[in-house]
């Protein structure tokens, strides 16, 4: 095994020890206090976890010996973070197991770097960069297992949920590692080498990552579509960067891009944004790793080149190019994916919101077909009395068949007081000794709740009820009168409501008058007009009863009339917190649609539940496939062209050597008196010294080449 540990391994001394630990125990609970920020609700589960880094490069750069500094800072940003909902001591426990997985998760890590990948030196040889990617994501296992498993236990996730924080936990953890132990180990290192800053290409670079920075995320330029094709120009730059800066300059700029990313997604801005920061950030996890193993693999592939082999255009040009074009084509896998998954989330959202909009519609007949067939016993019988209704209605049964309807009721049109007296008599008659009209008051037209039923607590407040008292209802009732067909109130808020859970309501009329037929002229239907069915709806327990809880990824609002605001709604699916925390408007609709005489704009819109629902794994999944295949066949790629680096050298070496051992027996063989000459298998003489041009009397321009 090979130890690669600089500058806190070789100082034994206790106080340094000390101080080093101190000052990891702080920066520890510092960046995770941070990033805990960001966690899921209810857990300690975060997208993004630098402490991991920090704390793998403190024990590669001084040492298994610090991990005490880590178990007590994991076990102190634990503490301070979690969720307040859970018992003391059950917080206290579940504190110290995912501290001891944090701690384990590091020093893991730490020791299969150094005993696998030259520790602090791993990014001499790129097989030792692919051995500590290994590593880190064996060793990030240990935490999210212990760690899911700790919150499952507490009762902070449920089991349903338990996968998806195992694998938030190990990305975030993986991320964290893979972005800053390269920046710490290359800049911390005391034998790393140090060349003469490129200023001028550094600028560049900074200037074309800031330009890149602005096409993806700001706001005003290009489609989120557009600004995912755009990621992929920071692998250039990452190139450029590893070229002329190295690991350095890759974990720098690596560090910076992430950074931004971060901010800008937890902002709502670039293509990242997919609802909720958690799906956003896991989704930026991916390009994270994309961005660091790209940068890091061209990087030591320079930096082993320059120590053995080459480092000129042709030696690495193929393989970068190889590299380059996996990348390219896992772009557009990605992509093309990404595209089919929003497709088909789009198309999802909009047949549920078509499904919403046509079962209220639909429903909304159903119950004008229910104001029809109450009709119906008027134009069947010269009197309908209370016992009559009740039977009619009971046998509707509406809660089964019609949920969501507050009731059904006639209401008598009546002209003048001498009408309204003879009323009140007939009413009381049939068994509602206490019954009058209200409120009290001359008027020339009154329409009073006759019956209504089912007459429970709530729809016995509103019996006697003048209806054409009240301005909304009478725009309706006259509205139905004088078109002879069904017709509803604006929003209004029903006599049957109390203080207590007041909702929203409206009511439907429809018209009965006198005669076997519908008067035709608008005249003869206002002479003619006998009362109206009607039914009251109040908005909440309509809504519940015709959708449900079968939409539960989508929120519904509805709202009176064509004017989307908070005066004119009636139903809100969700609190006015849930609303402004929805998932944007990247999945809404809004439509309008007709009830009756009328119009409601129902809107629907996405949940976060319903963005957590789109298979957005699939193009992550294939993002990093596509980035671990261009990755391999980079390294094969590689490996062939340093083979045959290797051969050319060789060839060229044991070239020079023959043509250095043919000079040293050209100089032996003109010195020596003998005659020297060699002939090879078919007689053609190939050397002819100057003993042998004396002997024999020939030149060796005569005898070279001849039989």
């Amino acid at each position: 095994m090979v130890e690669h540990d600089a500058g806190l391994n070789n100082d034994g001394s206790t106080a340094s020890g000390l101080l080093y630990g101190l000052v990891l125990f702080v920066v520890y609970v510092a960046a995770g206090y941070l990033s805990l920020r960001l966690a899921f609700a209810t857990t300690n589960v975060s997208p993004v976890w630098p402490p991991t880094g920090i704390a793998v490069a403190a024990l590669l750069l001084g040492g298994l010996r610090l991990w005490p500094a880590v178990a007590l800072g994991a076990f102190t940003v634990n503490l301070l973070s979690f969720p307040g909902n859970g018992e003391g001591y059950v917080t206290v426990l579940a504190s110290m197991a995912i501290a001891v997985g944090n701690t384990l998760e590091a020093v893991v890590a730490a020791y299969l770097t150094n005993r696998f990948a030259r520790g602090s030196a791993l990014f001499d040889q790129l097989v030792n960069v692919f051995r500590f990617v290994l590593s880190a994501g064996l060793a990030c296992v240990i935490s999210a297992t212990i760690g899911a498993l700790t919150l499952l236990v507490a009762g902070f996730v449920s089991t349903g949920s338990v996968a998806g924080a195992w694998l938030t936990w190990w990305l975030g953890d993986l991320v964290g590692l893979l972005i800053l132990v390269p920046l710490f180990v290359s800049l911390l290192r005391l034998d790393e080498e140090d060349t003469a800053p490129d200023w001028a290409m550094a600028s560049l670079l900074v200037i074309f990552t800031a330009l890149i920075s602005v096409l993806v995320f700001l706001p005003e330029i290009g489609s989120r579509d557009v600004k995912q094709w755009f990621l992929f120009l920071y692998v250039p730059c990452l190139a450029v960067s590893a070229y002329r800066f190295g690991v350095r300059g890759v974990s720098l700029l690596t560090t910076a891009i992430a950074a931004l990313s971060i901010m800008a997604t937890l902002d709502g801005k670039g293509p990242f944004v997919f609802g909720t920061s958690h799906a956003s950030l896991i989704a930026l996890d991916c390009f994270l790793l994309l961005w660091i193993l790209t940068g890091i693999v061209l990087a030591t592939d320079l930096r082993e080149r320059a120590r053995t082999y080459e480092q000129n255009l042709k030696g690495f040009s193929i393989p970068w190019a190889v590299l380059m074009f996996g990348l390219i084509v896992t772009a557009a896998a990605w992509r093309l994916t990404m595209a089919n998954t929003e497709r088909e989330a789009d198309e999802r959202f909009r047949s549920t919101a078509s499904s919403i909009e046509t079962r209220i519609s639909d429903r909304m007949r159903d119950y004008q077909q229910v104001l029809r067939g109450a009709a119906g016993l008027f134009y069947g019988s010269s009197t309908v009395t209370a016992r009559d209704w009740q039977r009619y209605v009971g046998g509707l049964q509406l809660e089964e068949g019609y949920p969501g309807i507050q009731g059904v009721g006639y209401a008598e049109y009546l002209v003048g007081t001498r009408q309204v007296r003879s009323f009140e008599d007939f009413v009381r008659w049939q068994g509602f000794p206490d019954f009058t009209v209200h409120p009290e008051g001359p008027r020339l037209i009154y329409t009073p709740v006759t019956y209504l039923e089912p007459f429970d607590w709530r729809n016995q407040r509103a019996h006697g009820y003048d209806m054409f008292s009240e301005p909304n209802r009478r725009w309706a009732l006259v509205r139905a009168r004088d078109s002879g067909r069904a017709s509803i109130t604006r929003k209004i808020v029903l006599v049957q409501e109390t203080d207590v859970g007041v909702q929203a309501g409206f009511l439907m009329y429809l018209p009965v008058y006198h005669g076997d037929e519908l008067p035709e002229s608008l005249e003869q239907r206002r002479e003619r007009i006998k009362g109206y069915t009607y039914s009251p709806f109040r908005m909440n327990d309509l809504v519940q009863g015709i959708l449900g809880e079968q939409f539960p990824l989508v929120g519904v609002e509805i709202f009176d009339n064509t004017q989307a605001d908070e005066q004119h709604l009636l139903y809100r699916s969700h609190s006015e917190f849930e609303v402004t925390d929805r998932s944007g408007e990247i999945y809404a609709s809004t439509s309008a649609v007709r009830i009756a005489d009328h119009t409601w704009t129902i809107g629907v819109y996405g949940l976060p539940a319903f963005v957590r629902s789109i298979d957005y794994q699939k193009a992550q999944i294939v993002l990093i496939s596509g980035i671990l295949i261009s990755l391999l066949l980079f390294a094969f790629v590689r490996a062939l062209t340093v083979t045959r680096s290797k051969a050319l050298l060789l060839a060229n070496e044991m070239t020079v050597a023959l043509r250095a051992s043919e000079g040293k027996f050209a100089t032996l063989a003109e010195s020596a008196k003998e005659a020297i000459f060699i002939v090879s298998s078919d007689g053609v003489v190939h050397s002819w010294n100057r003993s042998a041009s004396i002997i024999f009397g020939y030149s060796r321009q005569d005898m070279i080449g001849r039989l």
